[in-house]
């Protein structure tokens, strides 16, 4: 009976880790990814209000979504001439056009890694999920880290990576180190019931299984 206890608690502690684990994982993605979102709009509006000079350059290509309809591939006008880029897969519109729109506003207004790490910590504030954070932007084959600190911390958790633009050139990816006192913090509260009532059980089942020698002992005394 202690031994299947002793296992049962042990696995209902390892589960509840694991889960914590998850849910604060699932809220670091999800953190980046309206971090994401919210530099993708500050750029976009930023483009928007530019001089008539740059307004032509998107005359061609409007810094919107169109349609909603699936392609599988889309062109542009550059100085070149036309530019058509092929989807391996049919995507709907609006997604091609924002990935046509990051790339096209990549070459006025870049990405900065540190802006988007301003947003990440503050959106992963909200979901009280205390970290240390950090942002790697990848442009072709450069790195650049918010504020320059290209040091990860050992058991950090890193974030996919998303692939920003139609060119598959930009890309960018996040990590955050938390401690065990905020996989605890994150603990489902049903398993501190579950913990107080095995540690309960234990108390009671313990003390009254007795060993063979206790039981030898208590028999002799009594002759």
């Amino acid at each position: 009976i202690k031994l299947v206890g002793l296992l049962l608690l042990f696995a209902v502690l390892l589960t509840a880790v694991y889960s914590s684990k998850r849910r604060i994982e699932a809220s670091i993605d999800d953190a980046f990814k309206y971090a994401i979102e919210q530099d993708y709009q500050n750029r976009k509006d930023y483009v928007r209000g530019l001089t008539r000079q740059y307004s032509r350059f998107f005359r061609n290509n409007p810094i919107h979504p169109v349609v909603e309809r699936k392609i599988g591939s889309y062109s542009f006008r550059t100085s070149d001439g036309i530019t058509t880029y092929t989807f391996a897969d049919s995507v709907p519109e609006e997604v091609a056009k924002r990935l046509l729109n990051q790339h096209l506003m990549d070459q006025l207004c870049k990405l900065n890694p540190n802006h988007v790490k301003k947003k990440f910590q503050g959106y992963l504030n909200n979901k009280d999920v205390q970290a240390s954070v950090g942002v790697l932007c990848l442009r072709d084959t450069a790195c650049y880290w918010s504020e320059a600190d290209s040091i990860v911390p050992k058991n950090a958790y890193s974030t996919p990576r998303h692939t920003l633009d139609l060119t598959g050139t930009l890309k960018v990816q996040a990590w955050a180190d938390y401690g065990w006192g905020e996989v605890l913090a994150h603990l489902d509260p049903v398993t501190y019931l579950m913990l107080l009532l095995l540690i309960g059980i234990g108390v009671w089942v313990w003390p009254a299984s007795k060993s063979p020698k206790q039981e030898i002992e208590a028999e002799e005394s009594e002759e």
